[in-house]
């Protein structure tokens, strides 16, 4: 959407009102929108991004004599020209599936880093992280904030008719959020992926899960997938740096659809999600 200052944004941001936002304030409220997003400015032959806390709305580039390819589907960037391997990155990427920061495994490739404001000017690139940790607030304000957050954010599920999808491993970040969906009586099923390989990790965290669901009374759901990689090269078309998680949840969402519909709100708690 493009808010009524001229900025553009994609992804899906979560915010009390979007036209509020311009290029003189955003900087106070870039730290209040939720949800995976990138923010696009274009002014006087000038071009800032900022992208959400985690990256998740993956914007690519490259510099090829003196012109400046960007896109979010990094194929685009496969010109004829050859490429050169960075065999650190890539070496990290075998064992992790995954790049670091703004890196791929091509020298020539980049990414936008993950809570970036990023200035494109002719074909100069400036990286700033807007995130500040020295700026951290005590733990009683953390507290009041993420209350206060997760109040607001799942208000959103109270009205909406879609059947909510908990993603649901038992962890700290999935049990508070089902804690909170119960204090504000929205009706959800709790979904916990599981591989019909038997990994000891998974094994261990769907029993606490259960357990969980059980003792607090809501819906439990297993999800089976076949943990074969007869899907990992599609996932590697769309996820090249980034698939580390991606293979289990890209399954896994498969089933939940074909079991619940395509009229769900999937609610997870952490960014691989």
């Amino acid at each position: 959407m493009v808010n009524k200052n001229g900025l553009v944004f994609f992804g899906n941001p979560i915010f009390f009102d979007l036209n509020k936002i311009n290029l003189k304030n955003i900087n106070n409220y870039i730290h209040q929108i939720s949800g995976y997003f990138l923010c696009l400015s274009i002014r006087n032959n000038k071009m800032v991004i900022y992208n959400d806390i985690a990256g998740n709305f993956r914007i690519y580039y490259r510099n090829e004599k003196n012109k400046l390819f960007i896109t979010d589907n990094f194929r685009k960037l496969f010109f004829k020209k050859k490429l050169h391997l960075n065999e650190g990155q890539f070496e990290f990427w075998n064992k992790k599936n995954y790049t670091i920061g703004s890196k791929t495994f091509f020298e020539e490739i980049n990414k936008i880093p993950p809570a970036s404001r990023t200035e494109f000017l002719k074909n100069k690139i400036k990286h700033s992280i807007y995130f500040n940790s020295d700026k951290i607030k005590g733990n009683d304000s953390i507290k009041v904030d993420l209350y206060n957050n997760l109040k607001k954010n799942l208000q959103i599920l109270k009205n909406n008719k879609k059947k909510n999808i908990l993603l649901f491993s038992g962890g700290k970040d999935s049990s508070l959020l089902a804690q909170f969906l119960l204090k504000e009586k929205i009706n959800f099923v709790s979904v916990f992926i599981s591989t019909d390989t038997k990994i000891t990790e998974i094994e261990k965290n769907k029993k606490i899960a259960s357990r969980i669901a059980k003792k607090n009374k809501f819906k439990f759901d297993e999800i089976k997938i076949n943990f074969s990689n007869k899907n990992k090269s599609l996932i590697i078309n769309y996820m090249m740096f980034d698939f580390h998680f991606s293979l289990i949840h890209f399954e896994g969402i498969k089933k939940i659809k074909k079991k619940y519909g395509k009229n769900i709100n999937l609610i997870c708690g952490q960014s691989s999600d």
